[in-house]
């Protein structure tokens, strides 16, 4: 058995254990059968980049091993489906992405906040997870993936000040345009990353069918 297939099969054990089987058998179901619709959304880093604040005071930095270890802890101790988020998040770390920065709350130093940042550098030498996605990237993009904000801080806009954030240090690292891909379905992501100056550049059509992914690309024509 290979290693990708043991990976597998571990992570879908961990899933029903920690998520129960309702989630799981939620998650197998879209795994057979599932049609989703992506919205590609873009930033030019060298336009004015208005500065987005926090509600709360955090501070934030690349995650080391132990900072995730304590992230993906709290599978055990928060609801189901935040269970099944953080599992597959923990699925994609140990899959070699590493570059996830955290953000902590300074009143208790709690996590209450990921994301990953990936460069095609990045993605040089590995298997994509994503490789609908990942392997479009230029030399000159960075993309924001697998955003995750814990339950109790999701009206506080700490999301929004750490991707300002990241948008700046991507700047100085020489990057022109910082991407990200938010499902159609969720107006609310859609409308955080529009306030804060994306713009949406494509849509993506992924459909699995018995665990076979098929994706197609259309271009979205701005009026500007």
């Amino acid at each position: 058995m290979s290693k990708k297939v043991l990976k597998k099969l571990r992570h879908a054990i961990q899933l029903w254990r920690i998520s129960g089987g309702k989630v799981f058998l939620r998650s197998l179901q879209k795994a057979i059968y599932s049609k989703t619709t992506y919205i590609g959304i873009e930033k030019d880093l060298g336009a004015k980049n208005e500065p987005v604040s926090a509600r709360i005071d955090y501070n934030f930095q690349l995650a080391t091993d132990e900072d995730m270890k304590e992230a993906f802890g709290k599978a055990k101790t928060e609801d189901r489906e935040t269970a099944r988020e953080l599992l597959h998040r923990k699925a994609f770390y140990e899959a070699g992405y590493h570059r996830c920065y955290v953000a902590r709350a300074n009143e208790n130093n709690e996590i209450c906040h990921m994301k990953w940042v990936i460069t095609k550098k990045d993605i040089e030498g590995m298997e994509p997870l994503y490789k609908y996605i990942l392997t479009r990237l230029s030399d000159r993009d960075c993309m924001t993936e697998n955003t995750f904000t814990f339950p109790k801080y999701r009206k506080v806009r700490v999301g929004a000040a750490v991707r300002y954030q990241l948008s700046e240090l991507a700047k100085k690292e020489g990057f022109k345009r910082m991407i990200g891909y938010v499902e159609k379905g969720n107006p609310a992501a859609l409308k955080s990353f529009l306030i804060d100056g994306y713009k949406p550049f494509e849509e993506v059509y992924h459909r699995r069918l018995f665990f076979l992914s098929k994706l197609s690309h259309r271009p979205i024509i701005s009026d500007t």
